[in-house]
């Protein structure tokens, strides 16, 4: 009976190993079970350990991420909590609807919009719905065409006809009038059509 022991290897050189212990059963078929059993012992070793750094990486990850959120959280409180946050984005809401309004009327679309704080709706209708049949008048193939010329010229709002879009404390007057002025175009497009 034969006294061999099994190849020497390096754990972390699975590869290696396994080229080492299929020469070894090539040799010595009778320690098959235990030179598989220890291939898979460190197969099982190198996937935990290796499972256990990506479980480390992913943890510290995600800690950065929260400490970023927090900041970003507490920035924000910060700058809504300054005084006159809440008038200043009513006010440019408001121009923006009342600007989408004008520029309408000038192009004798029938146009409508209404605002909230930072909220705003727009509706193809003379006057801005107060009920469910009223927002079923409301024309959805001119929105439609609204809205992907509005994307076309870069100015994203929401996708359906039935939902609110959003003025932030980013949206100064720049952006505001540059919003204005592509509408003012697809407004004069969508009368000529």
């Amino acid at each position: 009976m034969s006294t061999s022991h099994p190849p020497e290897f390096d754990p972390d050189d699975v590869a290696n190993l396994e080229q080492r212990l299929r020469e070894s059963l090539v040799t010595q078929p009778w320690e098959a079970a235990v030179h598989s059993r220890v291939k898979a012992a460190v197969e099982r070793e190198w996937q935990v350990s290796t499972e256990i750094a990506r479980d480390r990486r992913r943890r510290a990850r995600h800690q950065r991420a929260i400490g970023f959120a927090v900041a970003a959280g507490l920035a924000t409180l910060k700058i809504v909590q300054s005084p006159g946050f809440y008038e200043k984005l009513t006010a440019s809401t408001r121009s923006l609807c009342e600007g989408l309004v004008r520029r309408a009327q000038e192009c004798s679309v029938p146009f409508s919009a209404a605002s909230v704080g930072g909220m705003f709706g727009i509706y193809f209708r003379e006057t801005p719905p107060t009920s469910y049949a009223e927002v079923m008048q409301c024309d959805k193939a001119a929105f439609n065409r609204f809205f992907h010329a509005m994307l076309a010229e870069g100015v994203y709002l929401a996708p359906s006809a039935y939902e609110a879009g959003f003025v932030s404390s980013a949206h100064g007057e720049t952006e505001i009038e540059r919003t204005l002025s592509a509408a003012s175009k697809i407004f004069r497009e969508i009368r000529a059509s």
